[in-house]
């Protein structure tokens, strides 16, 4: 979701609960683990092969050796710290986080509070209290390209700006309308999701029965300045926009614009990468390069990702990352945010990470519970250079740390 290339549950019709579309296993608790080690690359064997020396019948041969040097592939370490509480739970839970550095990360919560650190590393002491800025509903997305602009949307179609996110309720705008879609009989169909590549372009995903984007060159400028096109055959469920020349919002299928703000005919679907599951959440680091995350019927956890994100659903490569059959502990892959294009992370509803330094068809990490015993259900992620910053539908958040590469 964000990210900080910035992509994002609603009661009765809340967002949270079009995540959630395939029966949930029986949940364990698993053990903590503190850090996750991941390859960077496939190793390389190399080959040397000594001649035979020539023989009589009488001289025995002497055996031909064959000696095989294995090149260790490159490893990133990442150190999940200890998880804090930054709400009570029985607020509903954060839905989305946003960090455009290392120094500003800005969460959004289910009844319409922001909470923010400076130092998202230095512990529960290092996060505001909740701010109410959205009274009552539910903020279901950040994105915060810069430290001195974040916008957020929520489950009823509205927008909330800020150019001081860490300066309190008065420092965010009212909540500016600017989706009307309903659902049949179930009120506002609402906001997934919203990512702004920078702060003159935002570009925000709905939940409708054929989803839309909402798109704004001047997001501070009131509603008359977005403009809403359907895109999709179904609810779209994330967005990430690296540039202000190109998106890919995520649901039943990836749709890619290189023209965010020329309407429904510049944008096009890909085809379907998950066999008929969703995606529920997508990462793009550059144009050249996305991550996305989903489930689907034959899976709770399936990673998609491609170096040509304009092309059809062939170029994406999906690989199982759960284990089929689901395990007990682990929950429905939601959320995926990365470091650069060789180091992604992706969580699922439980609080497990899974980790790849291959995205693109490579290999996946098993999953390390980052807080054990986990109430969650749906979690959120931002990650920006050294650093993650995960959130879940507990009120919970917990800050990953890269070590390095060796």
């Amino acid at each position: 979701m964000d990210s900080t290339r910035p992509t994002a549950t609603t009661r009765p019709l809340q967002i949270r609960v079009s995540k959630i579309l395939l029966p949930l296993v029986a949940l364990l608790a698993l053990v903590a683990v503190p850090a996750v080690v991941l390859a960077a690359t496939t190793p390389t064997t190399t080959t040397k092969t000594t001649a035979t020396t020539p023989t009589t019948a009488t001289t025995p041969t002497t055996p031909t050796t064959t000696t095989t040097t294995t090149t260790p592939a490159p490893t990133l370490t990442l150190h999940w710290n200890r998880a804090i509480r930054l709400e009570p739970a029985k607020l509903g839970g954060l839905d989305a986080v946003s960090c455009p550095t290392t120094q500003l990360c800005v969460a959004v919560d289910q009844v319409g509070n922001v909470v923010t650190t400076t130092n998202p590393a230095g512990g529960a002491n290092a996060w505001s209290r909740t701010t109410a800025v959205d009274r009552g509903v539910p903020l279901t997305g950040v994105s915060c390209p810069t430290t001195t602009f974040c916008a957020a949307v929520d489950s009823g179609g509205a927008v909330l700006i800020s150019t001081a996110p860490t300066h309190g309720a008065n420092a965010w705008s009212k909540p500016v309308k600017i989706d009307a879609t309903v659902a049949p009989g179930a009120g506002d169909v609402g906001l997934t999701g919203i990512s702004c590549p920078t702060p003159t372009l935002c570009v925000a995903v709905d939940g409708g029965a054929k989803g839309s984007v909402l798109v704004s060159t001047d997001p501070a400028g009131g509603a008359h300045t977005w403009i809403g096109s359907p895109i999709a055959t179904g609810p779209l469920l994330s967005i990430s926009c690296p540039t202000s020349t190109f998106c890919v919002a995520g649901g039943d299928q990836h749709y890619v614009s290189t023209n965010p703000a020329g309407g429904a005919k510049a944008w096009k679907g890909t085809g379907t990468q998950l066999g008929g599951g969703v995606f529920s959440a997508i990462d793009c680091p550059t144009v050249a390069m996305c991550v996305g995350v989903g489930y689907g019927n034959s899976s709770t956890g399936l990673a998609t990702a491609t170096v040509t994100p304009k092309g059809p659903a062939r170029r994406w490569k999906t690989i199982d990352v759960e284990a089929i059959p689901p395990v007990p502990g682990e929950g429905l892959l939601d959320a995926v945010s990365c470091l650069t294009t060789t180091a992604c992370v992706a969580l699922d509803g439980q609080d497990n990470a899974y980790t790849t330094a291959t995205p693109v068809g490579g290999a996946w990490s098993g999953a390390t519970p980052i807080r054990p015993q986990s109430a969650s259900t749906t979690s959120a992620l931002s990650c920006v250079t050294t650093l993650c910053v995960a959130v879940d539908s507990a009120g919970v958040e917990t800050t990953g740390i890269l070590k390095g590469l060796s």
